[in-house]
This record gives structure tokens, sequence and C-alpha cells, in this order.
């Protein structure tokens, strides 16, 4: 009767392994899936969204650079086309006064497109420097759930192992001791 005892309790002890290494298996397999999940969501989310925001701010700073360039030109226009008249009214404008005042007009129009170009220059720099610093911040959080990650799958496999050593432990000395 021993044999068919201790035949029984080593296959009992093999099931409950088995069966702890199959609860394992399915255990990481979905820690793995949501792990996935979360980097899918992270990089869909989260880092989408931030290279969105830049693309639009970066639409936003050209559309309105465009506009600020249009402006001057206009104002430039404006000015030449209004000193131009004064002078043909005036007699000025035959006069190196005249053509003076209106190439004034001219570089200063010029100097008013420099400044909104370094101004935008600066504009463009600061939010390429933010976009890069936002989406680091991304990679840091992608990089830390990463690592989140493999210390919960460390922590399982762990505790896996230790309850299936424990076992086989117990299965040994049932067996050594009967």
């Amino acid at each position: 009767q021993m044999s068919q005892y201790m035949s029984q309790f080593e296959t009992s002890m093999r099931d409950m392994i088995g069966d702890i290494d199959a609860a394992q298996s399915v255990d990481i397999g979905e820690l793995k899936a949501a792990f996935e999940q979360q980097k899918s969501d992270l990089d869909n989310l989260v880092a989408a969204n931030v290279a969105e925001g830049f693309e639009r701010a970066e639409a936003k700073l050209s559309e309105s650079f465009g506009q600020e360039l249009e402006d001057i030109e206009l104002a430039t226009e404006g000015a030449t086309l209004r000193a131009t008249a004064q002078g043909a009214l005036s007699g000025l404008g035959m006069t190196s006064f005249g053509s003076a005042q209106i190439e004034a007009y001219r570089q200063e129009g010029l100097r008013e497109q420099r400044r909104a170009k370094e101004d935008c220059a600066g504009k463009e720099m600061s939010l390429a420097l933010s976009k890069g610093a936002a989406l680091a911040d991304v990679g840091r959080q992608r990089v830390d759930l990463i690592g989140q990650q493999a210390r919960s799958l460390s922590d399982t496999r762990r505790a896996y192992t230790v309850a299936i050593s424990g076992l086989g432990s117990q299965m040994a000395t049932g067996l050594l001791g009967a």
C-alpha cells in the first residue's frame, strides 16, 4: 500500500506543480499583453498627441509669420506710395530729398522684415527645443514603463519559481520521509 500511496502522492504533487507552471504561463502572457497595450497607448495617445500638437503650433507659427511679412510689405508699399504721391504734388519727388525719403521707407520695410524673420527664427528654435524636450519626456516615460514591466515580470516569475520549488521540496521531503 505504501508504494501506491507514494505513487499517488507524487502524481498529486506533479499535477500541482504542472498547474502552477500553467498558471505562470497564463499570467506571464497576460502581463506581457497588458504591457504591450500600455506601450501602444503611450505611443499612440501621448507621443502622437505631443507630436500633433507641435505640428499644429509649427503650422500656426508659419501662418502668422507669412501674414506678418505680408502686413510689412503692404505697410511699406503704402508708405512708399504716399511719399511718392506727396512728392509729386509738392515737387519734391524729383529731388534727391524725395528719392531719399522713398528709399528710407523701403529700407525701413526691409529692416522690419529682417526683424520679423529673426523673431520667427527664434520662435521656431524655441518651439523645436520644446518639442525635443517634450518628446524626450515621452521617451523617458516609455523607458520607465519598460523598467516597471521588467520588474513586474521578474517578480511574477520569482513568485512562481518559489512556489514550484517549495512544492518540489515538499514532494522530495514527503517521498524521502515515506
